[in-house]
């Protein structure tokens, strides 16, 4: 898609199958369908506004009402919806403001203060997520839907940084009836700052995994085409049917979940 944007696309989108090798779970299966699209000219704000306008939409035309009823709770889809920061959050839920302190050993500290168990080895992004999916996903997306924004750099590869802090990204997650939705961010069009990300991950990924992801370089060509400022985001489909079924888990809204098959 960033390939199309360099080569003068101005406003597209993709809707169909993608595939991840990641766990079976109620929420993932390894196929399963997105509408993903980009913009040109547009910051993840933009972006922000596209998301919660065509959800309030499909749900007004397709069910003529202005809110989801999932499981015991009733969702106000009405825009505009509610935008926290990721450092807002884990300032409330868990009183640490996490853009003051990156260091491990705090969010050792948390997990052990939530008993929430790790591994001595884990690294940083694996306790933040074990600490984020079990004291504060839950509580996202009620009783309106939920952006969460500004992201550690670690955790937006793609994504732009923060020009009043360069250690955090443009990006943003959606959260409804405590369910990811979608995930965009505004887009990393700096073709040195990206291959240097690439590099680094792909220096995560050899070590832990020891095998060799290639960086694509065609993309860090595309990126040397000087592309206007642009913002897309990719929303799960089959998640977004999910809450306008009322249903929990996502083989309920699958023709051929995997889970069948194992």
């Amino acid at each position: 898609m960033k390939k199309l944007l360099a080569a003068g696309a101005e406003r597209i989108f993709y809707l169909g199958k993608v595939f991840r090798d990641r766990e079976l779970t109620r929420f993932h299966n390894p196929e399963f369908t997105m509408l993903e699209w980009y913009r040109t000219r547009a910051t993840y704000e933009d972006i922000q506004k596209d998301t919660e306008q065509l959800v309030y939409y499909i749900s007004q035309e397709t069910f003529s009402k202005d809110h989801i009823d999932f499981q015991n709770d009733k969702i106000d889809l009405t825009p505009p919806w509610k935008r926290l920061t990721l450092n807002e959050l884990f300032k409330h839920h868990l009183g640490i403001e996490l853009d003051k302190n990156w260091d491990i050993a705090e969010l050792r500290r948390v997990a052990n203060t939530c008993n929430i168990h790790f591994e001595p080895d884990d690294a940083w992004d694996i306790l933040f997520f074990r600490i984020f999916l079990e004291k504060i996903e839950p509580h996202l997306g009620f009783p309106r839907p939920t952006f969460v924004l500004d992201y550690p750099l670690q955790m937006g590869l793609m994504a732009k940084r923060k020009k009043d802090n360069p250690e955090l990204v443009e990006r943003v997650e959606l959260y409804i009836g405590g369910m990811e939705l979608a995930n965009g961010y505004s887009e990393l069009l700096d073709a040195d700052e990206q291959r240097k990300r690439f590099e680094q991950e792909q220096f995560k990924k050899n070590a832990d995994n020891d095998l060799h992801y290639p960086i694509d370089e065609e993309l860090i060509s595309a990126l040397d085409m000087a592309i206007p400022p642009s913002s897309g985001i990719a929303l799960g489909v089959d998640r977004l049917i999910m809450l306008f079924t009322n249903n929990t888990d996502i083989r309920d809204v699958l023709l051929f979940p995997v889970h069948q098959w194992l």
